[in-house]
């Protein structure tokens, strides 16, 4: 029985060394950007895309099944497309980025936006709490869902 309690040790020591020197390991994935990080990257480009109202680079980003959710309601992503020639998006920021990995194809990603612009000439909500669910469809990464609940304004002492 004391045998058996040094081998299992022993066993795993092993493992945790020659693990991480089989090919494919550690050394690509470092290669490669953190999921967190390729995700960011489209959630950035498609608020870029939006921006300088590009339809064409902002739909690849969106799923054929995108539902985008704010106060106004529930929209698909062909309404998404269309609201952009009423936004006037000047800038926006991403901050406090945090991202779940659901599963090894979905990740969601949670963020307070900051954003300065007009919708149909009214002020879009400066301050919000994002959602976007991103889905790995084939090799490439959707989104097929965002969400934005305007943040509570701050109160002054």
């Amino acid at each position: 029985m004391l045998r058996l309690g040094l081998v299992v040790p022993f066993v795993l020591t092993v493992l945790a060394v020659v693990a991480p020197a089989r090919p494919g390991g550690a050394a690509d994935a470092a290669k490669e950007p953190s999921l967190k990080e390729a995700l960011v990257a489209n959630e950035k480009g498609a608020f870029e895309a939006f921006k300088q109202k590009n339809a064409s680079t902002f739909n690849d980003y969106l799923a054929d099944d995108f539902l985008g959710v704010d106060a106004g309601g529930v929209t698909r992503k062909a309404a998404q497309s269309e609201a952009m020639a009423d936004t006037q998006l000047k800038d926006y920021a991403l901050d406090d980025i945090k991202l779940v990995k659901a599963t090894k194809n979905v990740g969601i990603l949670t963020y307070k936006l900051t954003q300065h612009g007009t919708y149909k000439g009214d002020p879009i909500p400066a301050t919000v709490h994002a959602t976007s669910v991103w889905v790995k469809r084939g090799d490439k990464w959707l989104a097929v869902l965002h969400q934005e609940t305007p943040a509570r304004p701050t109160r002054s002492p």
